[in-house]
């Protein structure tokens, strides 16, 4: 797809929506649009991670966007889509109510973040661009993925200090290489003690 614009910018746009709320996140970023399955919770993670998944041999960390944004605690229903991005080298998958078309904009188009906005909002909105159906609000994944951030009003002030523990995906993947390496180093050393069991000689004497 083409891209104009100031470098560095696009003016395509995946739009995404939870419940009525359009947003839209730069098409650059986006590396695929999937349907999820089997989800892995992880324990004491940070309750907007909705778990985990391997897609295709990588370890995706899936975000729960509803609860992200702060638009519902109760998180997303069963029927939603994921956005894959990356971010620092890990994969992670944006979960919405749903995926729609790319819609094309110029930057002129773009308007600063309104100050009556959703204050969940306003923290990863980098602008918004009106449309004749309402706002679609353009997305910072930066710091839509950067869970380092203070908690959000009235979402994470509300999670029990359990719940509030930050779930970090390349502190879980640094751990799930670690143990992947842990066990092939074992097999390893247990296949070289076997076979330096099979050739060591018999002592005198025992031999049958």
């Amino acid at each position: 797809m083409s891209k104009t614009g100031a470098i560095g910018q696009t003016n395509e746009y995946v739009t995404v929506t939870i419940g009525t709320q359009l947003f839209g996140i730069p098409i650059d970023v986006v590396n695929e649009i999937f349907k999820p399955e089997r989800l892995t919770k992880v324990p004491l993670s940070n309750r907007d991670i909705a778990g985990v998944l391997n897609l295709r041999g990588r370890i995706v960390t899936m975000i729960d966007c509803r609860r992200r944004l702060g638009i519902s605690e109760d998180g997303l229903g069963s029927d939603y889509m994921a956005v894959g991005v990356e971010r620092d080298g890990d994969h992670y998958g944006l979960l919405f109510d749903g995926a729609g078309e790319v819609l094309r904009f110029s930057p002129e188009q773009l308007e600063p973040t309104p100050v009556n906005l959703d204050p969940h909002w306003k923290t990863v909105s980098k602008g918004v661009f009106r449309m004749e159906s309402g706002l679609l609000v353009l997305l910072d994944i930066n710091v839509l993925l950067d869970f380092s951030r203070k908690a959000r009003p009235g979402v994470n002030a509300r999670v029990s200090a359990i719940r509030n523990v930050e779930f970090a995906a390349p502190a879980f993947n640094a751990f799930l290489r670690f143990s992947a390496s842990f066990h092939d180093s074992f097999g390893k050393r247990d296949c070289l003690r076997q076979k330096k069991c099979r050739q060591q000689p018999v002592p005198k004497g025992m031999d049958a």
